[in-house]
């Protein structure tokens, strides 16, 4: 599929999990009455959205979380380092930076990352802010 869109100037399409059912649904309808209509909106639906995708990425902005996606540990953690990057940042900054994580697991993951030092907490209540570790 991916290679008859780039033949014809698209760029490829991300089926998300969350569709693939009517995505296995409307290409069967599609391949047994001939009627290709429910196959073609759902694509795109799904190519729009990867190309909003690919702007994203492209403009540097951060990307919406995907619904119905949880992010392992290791996924998150590798997240939340690239976002504090080399800056000092508050958990709110943070979470600006990572939408795809909810604030109560953020809180608790950067815990970890502190106790595993390889982010430094300064401050108290609503003033701390994470850094980087020299080791990291």
């Amino acid at each position: 599929m991916n290679l008859l869109l780039m033949q014809a100037g698209y760029p490829p399409c991300v089926v998300r999990n969350t569709k693939r059912r009517e995505y296995l649904q409307s290409l069967e309808r599609a391949d047994t009455t001939g009627s290709t209509d429910a196959f073609v909106r759902l694509l795109a639906g799904e190519l729009i959205q990867t190309e909003e995708t690919m702007l994203r990425v492209l403009e540097g902005k951060p990307l919406p979380p995907i619904p119905g996606e949880k992010l392992h540990r290791e996924a998150r953690r590798e997240l939340i380092l690239k976002a504090i990057g080399t800056d000092t940042l508050s958990i709110g900054q943070i979470a600006d930076r990572v939408l795809r994580i909810k604030r109560p697991t953020l809180k608790n993951d950067l815990r970890l990352l502190v106790r595993a030092r390889t982010l430094r907490k300064k401050g108290i209540g609503k003033g701390v802010t994470y850094t980087r570790s020299e080791k990291t």
